[in-house]
């Protein structure tokens, strides 16, 4: 689990809808906006200060341009704290450079103020300076968020005495100091925060995909291992008794090869019933199991379900039909889109059984369900006299299934 979200979420996640996307898309704007909010924090104390020569608009320039260089830092910052990938050179140089041209202008941008607190051209200094700290903040360790601070305070107050060197002796540094190294350590400390957090994220999303995936494969190996565990003796008689037939009819053993092909004959007819009970055994489920299947498994892949209706009064074959509808549908709902919701309907109208179920997260571009599984649902439905319809609308897939109660 070393991808990160911001780069490439996991396949079944990777949808518009998904809701690990929408937090990876959210989180990456909220750092996005931080250091854009620096042009207009900067513009009021420029204005405050009555400061409009050109080292103020040397340093509104290259403020904007850090500002906008620094969405592409935070993207190869997360990418470098998960992936360990190269920071690009040319972002990060044009990054670092109007930051430090931004800091610089920012002190000569106005007059210094009084030496009873940080004044404007500290201000600016330290604002610029956060600005670039936060850009490499997402790739950080918690001690270096902490030792960063200190660097930008440090840098800030003292700028803030070598434009004011009679407060050294009056000890008026400490609080500035301090009051920076609490600013600057709290916004940088949100960036690696939310990095860590995407981190938190991403990893959950590739966890539900591997729990759906495995819902799924334990029931394909439930099946397999019944038909391997209940034909496989069948087969190896078979082919036993086939090879001794024709051994015995190569030496002239006429009447023993005939009776050794007869029991060949009753073992295959025998083995057509196992194979039978062992489909049957796997449809014939019972609704009320199924629904509490299909609900386990859904919110296991992390998609709230929410089941209307139990069954109750239903046929035994119509409910039967309508269990195997159930598992085929919840099966798909997890393989072919990036729902978040499923619906499971259960009613009885016009001497039908009807189960419909319902799920988004599908879009045009999403392979649709069908082949095997619905076409053979369609097979056996038919034997009944039920129907199977699907639709697509916007992004909700509809699966409806109705079978006669005089199946039942």
């Amino acid at each position: 689990m070393t991808r990160s979200p911001a780069v490439e979420a996991p396949a079944n996640e990777a949808g518009a809808s998904s809701p690990y996307r929408k937090f990876d898309t959210y989180t990456m704007v909220s750092l996005y906006v931080v250091p854009v909010m620096a042009l207009p924090l900067s513009g009021i104390l420029l204005t405050e200060a009555s400061a409009y020569s050109w080292w103020t608009w040397a340093h509104l320039a290259a403020l904007a341009v850090a500002a906008v260089s620094c969405a592409w830092v935070l993207r190869s910052a997360v990418r470098n704290r998960f992936q360990g990938t190269p920071w690009p050179r040319a972002a990060v140089t044009v990054f670092v450079a109007s930051c430090l041209l931004a800091a610089g202008s920012g002190a000569f941008a106005a007059p210094p103020g009084g030496d009873s607190g940080l004044d404007i051209p500290s201000s600016l200094l330290l604002l610029s300076l956060v600005v670039l700290g936060f850009g490499f903040a997402p790739a950080m360790r918690w001690g270096h968020v902490a030792w960063c601070a200190s660097a930008i305070a440090a840098a800030t107050v003292l700028t803030w005495l070598l434009q004011h060197p009679g407060t050294l002796a009056t000890g008026r540094w400490f609080p500035a100091l301090f009051t920076s190294w609490l600013v600057t350590y709290g916004i940088l400390m949100s960036g690696a925060l939310a990095s860590w957090t995407l981190k938190l994220m991403h990893e959950q999303a590739e966890l539900t995909v591997v729990r759906s995936e495995l819902a799924v494969a334990e029931e394909r190996l439930r099946f397999s291992r019944d038909l391997h565990d209940i034909f496989g003796r069948t087969l190896t008689a078979v082919a036993v008794k086939a090879d001794l037939a024709a051994e015995l009819a190569t030496a002239g053993q006429v009447e023993r090869a005939t009776s050794e092909m007869r029991e060949v004959h009753d073992l295959a007819d025998e083995g057509l019933r196992e194979v039978r009970d062992v489909v049957a055994g796997y449809r014939a489920v019972d609704l009320g199991a199924e629904l509490k299947g299909a609900r386990a498994m859904l919110s296991a892949a992390g998609i709230r379900v929410r089941l209307i209706g139990d069954g109750e009064g239903i046929g035994s074959r119509a409910a039967e039909a309508l269990a195997w509808t159930v598992r085929e549908g919840a099966t798909n709902v997890v393989h072919h889109s990036d729902a978040r919701n499923c619906t499971i309907t259960l009613t009885t109208d016009d001497g039908a059984a009807q189960v419909r179920i319902t799920n988004d997260g599908v879009t045009r571009s999403t392979p649709r369900p069908g082949g095997g599984g619905l076409d053979g649902l369609r097979g056996r439905l038919r034997k009944l006299g039920g129907t199977v319809e699907t639709s697509l609308e916007r992004d909700t897939f509809t699966l409806t299934v109705r079978v006669p109660e005089e199946s039942a």
